[in-house]
Order: C-alpha cells, then structure tokens, then sequence
C-alpha cells in the first residue's frame, strides 16, 4: 500500500510510529500481542476468564490466597457507622437502626460481615460481585448475594427510545443504568432460560472499572492465571523429578559382557548407612545421577514475586515467606497495599454498596414509621449522610507509630479524631468508653514504655 505524501515525508525524516518501539515491528512484538478494545476484549473474555479462575481458586494454594487475603484485608471483622446528621440524638437513633439490621442483613440470616466478605470473595475471584435488595413485609431491607452469573451476558440488544443492554445491564438513551437483567435459578444460572429485569435501584453491580466504558468486570486473577497454572506444572515437575531419581539407586553390570552376574547377586548385602558390600568379580556399580534442585526455590520465588505483583499484594503476604524481609522493606510494602486496600473501600464498596445500603434502611425505617424525622422529604441529606470505618491494620512497630501520632496531635498536625477514625474506630464510643473507664492517661505516669518487640 502506497503511503501519504505527508506520511512518505515524514518516514524519510525518521519521525512517524517506529519511533516508538512498542508502534514498531519485529519478533520482539508478536501479532497477538495487542488490545485495540480493552473494554469490548474484556466483556467477550469475562466467561472463560471467570471460569478458569475459580478452577485456580478451587484447585491451587497461591489461587486461594490471593482471594482470601484480598477479601480478609477488605472486609476485616466489618465496618462501623457515623451518621453525618447534625443532631446527636437523631445520629444515634439512625445508628441504632443500623445496627439492629447489621445482624441479620443476609437474606439468609446471615450479618454484614459475612455478606461483605462474600462478596469481597467474588469481586477478586470472578471479578465482580452482584447484590441484591429485597424488601421484607416488616419494611426492613435484606440483602441478597448472587452469582455474577446470574447477570445474563447474553441479553444484548438496541432498545427503543435510543436506549441498549450490554450483557445484562440496561442502559438508558443517555448512558445512565436502569436496570439489569438477572437470571432467576443461582443452581442453573447458564441454563434456565428467561431472565427477570430488576430495577437499578435493587441491585449492587460491584467491579474494577479498569477502562472506559467497561460493562462487566473481569477477574482479578487475570494477569497472573497463566503464571499460577505454569507455577503449579513447576512444582508438579520438580515433585516428579524428585520422586523418580529416588526410584533406582544404582545398577550393577557386567564388565565382560557375559550377563552372568544376577546368579551372584544373591550374595549382595542391601545398601544400609556404613555397610561394606563385596561384588562379584567383573562387576561394576553405577548409581542413576540425583535430582539436580538447587535452582527451584530462587526460580519458585521469583514466580511468586510476579503473581504477587500482578494482583497487587505483597510477597510475603501472598507467600507467607518472611525471610527476606525486614522493617523497612515490610513497612513499605504494607504501606503501599494498604492505600490500595482503601482505595477499592471508598470507590467500590462504600461507594458501590455500604452507601446504598445505608439509605435503603434509613429510608425504610423512616417510612415504616421505626423512626420520626418530619423532615425526611423536605430534605433528606442530613438524614442519608453517612461515614464507614474500617478496622485498622495491625501496625509493624506500634509503639513508634503511636509516638508519632502522639507527637502529631501535640503539635497540631493531626487531630485525635483524625489518627481515632484511622485506626477504624469512632471517636464519639472512644471518648464515652474512656469517660466510662476507671483508668485514665493520669494512672499511667509510672508505666515503663515498652519496646517494639514486647509491644
């Protein structure tokens, strides 16, 4: 094909895309490798990428963890509430509200914790996590947690008025979602036919928005679920090269060529530590070479490094392999997954879910009469606002970082609302637990502070 003038132009001047390597040719770019859509790429990957995934969750260790401790570091032991209404006896009741539905928000009975933490499981896993609002006929809100493939990808098509469903999801004329389209039957989610439109509002649609106009989300196992099946064949390998070097210690041979040597093998002591063993004459021993596994272990670690990069733990954290770690590689490393950690909180599960769920049951106990706020249509903000706190992570060296925070209220950087709210507690029980203890910071004045190791 003959190019441009202008583009011809630019070849003979050496600007154009071979300026950039990764524009330009040769073996070191394979035609394969390239995603011209990410967005539509992913929604046609999302079944099979889903499915292989949870084999790697069901099947390997490293597939395991990397779900159990995402999930674990996400969820906690659940989060806490703080209504953002400015009357503390309203911000009370509204809390209580909350609480009394926190035990028993499942649709099966179950609380929050366990509701969030299955959900944290799919969202890592199968890469995205769909929730559900059932009203009960007491006016309280439950919440169901079903399968991501019970959202039917295969409703695909152009509505009336402008508006579309991509794989499930309904779309109005104006891009914004409207309802979704879910599957009835969790136990024949791919083969029940007919699925059952549910309102927006009804449903928590969770997942990693990775790209621009990205539908559904995709696992989390993705860029390592290669590496996860090529480590396990490794291991697979290393175990067997093992196995069969131990399978035959030696052999013994004729030296001349005339086979006779198995009459005299009667006469051979078996191989015991420190035993002395006569041969017969003309008779030789050789032993099948042992298994060379000197370089498994650097190049097992080396793997695991890159599996725990791809889904964005730490290597000792997804190896449970401590001995090349210290204070401040560790501390670093935490640190790091940590901002992340709370990142996916705020914009995924607070945003997504905890929010929504707040205003269902505030909104419902408020209709249902449980509680009086004259207000609520007028203006319903004060009412709907709302803050979750997580537990904090355990810290590397705690009594540094205390002194640190301590130092940092004193010096009016930080305030102890602030350093309280961090740690995933709230300032207001803190306070009333400390106003209601017998001890106070006074009785400590002859407390010898403790090292790092001790606290």
């Amino acid at each position: 094909m003959r190019l441009p003038r202008f583009d011809r132009f630019l070849r003979r001047l050496g600007i154009g895309a071979r300026s950039f390597e990764s524009a330009g040719g040769g073996s070191r770019w394979p035609l394969t490798a390239s995603m011209p859509a990410p967005a539509r790429a992913a929604l046609s990957a999302v079944p099979l990428t889903r499915s292989r995934a949870n084999y790697l969750q069901a099947n390997t260790g490293i597939g395991e963890n990397i779900v159990a401790t995402w999930a674990n570091s996400l969820i906690g032991d659940g989060p806490t509430v703080r209504s953002g209404h400015p009357s503390a006896a309203m911000r009370d009741a509204l809390e209580d509200e909350w609480l009394q539905a926190y035990d028993e928000i499942g649709l099966a009975g179950d609380d929050l914790t366990s509701v969030l933490s299955l959900a944290a499981r799919s969202l890592v896993g199968a890469g995205e996590a769909v929730l559900r609002f059932v009203t009960t006929e007491a006016g309280e809100v439950r919440v169901q947690v079903l399968q991501p493939e019970q959202l039917d990808a295969s409703v695909n098509r152009d509505l009336d008025g402008g508006g579309s469903i991509v794989a499930g999801v309904e779309f109005d004329r104006t891009g914004r979602i409207v309802a979704y389209h879910i599957r009835p039957s969790p136990d024949h989610a791919l083969t029940v036919p007919g699925a059952q439109r549910i309102p927006a509002d009804d449903i928590c649609h969770l997942f990693e928005r990775r790209w621009p106009g990205q539908v559904r989300g995709i696992s989390w196992l993705a860029p390592v679920a290669t590496r996860i099946v090529e480590l396990d064949a490794l291991e697979d390998a290393g175990l067997v090269k093992a196995k069969t070097s131990a399978l035959m210690c030696g052999f013994i041979r004729s030296l001349d060529g005339t086979g006779t040597v198995a009459a005299d093998l009667a006469a051979v002591q078996p191989m015991e530590p420190g035993a002395l063993t006569e041969l017969p004459v003309g008779t030789d021993v050789s032993f099948t070479p042992t298994s060379d596994m000197q370089g498994l272990d650097a190049f097992t670690k080396h793997m695991v490094r890159s599996i725990a990069a791809g889904v964005g733990l730490p290597y000792a954290l997804l190896s449970g392999d401590y001995s090349d770690s210290n204070y401040s590689s560790s501390r670093l490393a935490m640190q790091s997954y940590i901002r992340r950690v709370k990142a996916v909180r705020a914009s995924i599960l607070v945003s997504g879910f905890l929010r929504p769920l707040w205003q269902r049951v505030v909104t419902l106990a408020i209709l249902s009469g449980r509680i009086n706020a004259s207000g609520f249509v007028r203006e319903p903000r004060p009412l709907l606002s709302s803050e979750f706190l997580f537990p904090d992570f355990p810290h590397i060296a705690p009594l540094d970082e205390t002194k640190a925070d301590a130092l940092a209220v004193q010096m009016g950087f930080r305030s102890r609302q602030e350093i309280i709210a961090a740690r995933g507690r709230d300032p207001v029980e803190v306070d009333a637990e400390i106003a209601a203890d017998s001890f106070t910071p006074s009785n400590a004045t002859n407390i010898v502070p403790l090292s790092n190791e001790a606290a």
